[in-house]
């Protein structure tokens, strides 16, 4: 079975290559496929480069943020001419910090080639729109514990069936545009930075629509609802405060996951920055 998949980033310097590595080793790197919009970083520049050795399909074509904005469409497009010049039998579009699984029918989740394609099997050829079941979000300061939420809603394609994909992958159909199907494919969120790079990725993604990062500012900001609004969010709170959000929640724990980033001799998202 082929899986490809696609995703669109800019500088997750702190995400490209455990990104890279682990879905490397359970699909090759040839089926990777990253749309660099215009990364500055060196380090994800370094990535970018590494993964190219490695095969990795590295497009450096769209680095403008209306390039971003129209990521689905772009993704879109490029699954319509793989259908025609280098076929999958499944393709998944994702972002840089998710990194994806599967459960079993019981709700035990593995992150292994073998298992993901055992679920994949019975929609080969499926014409509509297919459904990533939930995910695993990352719990800051505490990087063995992760939060499952239901119902996601993101969708991916079997050959032939994309027709559209929306900007965050949740609207996307095929052919069949009425037909949607659930999987129990999932991913694992590493939405949760830890607090400096969080600082440091806000800062970064607002600078492209204000330029003031004063307490008022932001709250002017927010209280607008512009661009990233939830984003300024993250500016307004302190370290302490930020990671006590997540002291009590109710968690769980993927050692799976962990295995796999073993078996791709890759270190998991962010796991330095608690040791």
């Amino acid at each position: 079975m082929i899986i490809k998949l696609l995703m669109m980033c800019k500088n997750e310097s702190d995400m490209l290559d455990p990104w890279i590595k682990y879905h490397g080793s359970l699909f090759g790197y040839r089926n990777l496929y990253i749309f660099d919009n215009g990364s500055t970083e060196a380090a994800a520049k370094k990535s970018l480069i590494e993964a190219e050795s490695l095969g990795v399909h590295v497009d450096r074509s769209h680095p403008e943020h209306s390039d971003f904005i129209a990521k689905g469409d772009i993704l879109a497009a490029h699954i319509k001419k793989l259908d025609i010049e280098d076929p999958a039998d499944f393709y998944i579009p994702i972002d840089c910090d998710e990194l994806l699984g599967v459960e079993d029918a019981s709700g035990a989740t593995h992150f292994d080639a073998d298992s993901i394609e055992l679920e994949l099997a019975p929609f080969l050829n499926y014409p509509g729109a297919l459904m990533i079941s939930a995910a695993y979000n990352n719990m800051a300061g505490y990087p063995k514990r992760f939060s499952r939420i239901a119902s996601n809603g993101k969708t991916f394609f079997a050959r032939n069936a994309c027709v559209f994909l929306d900007n965050g992958f949740h609207a996307g159909h095929g052919v069949q545009s009425d037909a949607r199907q659930a999987t129990r494919i999932v991913y694992v969120h590493f939405h949760y930075k830890p607090y400096d790079a969080l600082v440091m990725h806000s800062r970064q993604k607002l600078s492209m629509f204000t330029d003031d990062f004063s307490e008022s500012g932001l709250r002017e900001y927010m209280a607008k609802g512009l661009t990233n609004f939830h984003v300024a969010q993250h500016l307004l709170t302190t370290k302490e405060k930020y990671y006590a959000n997540f002291d009590n929640m109710p968690y769980i724990e993927l050692p799976s996951l962990r295995l796999a980033f073993d078996r791709a001799k890759a270190e998991m998202p962010f796991s330095s920055a608690y040791t």
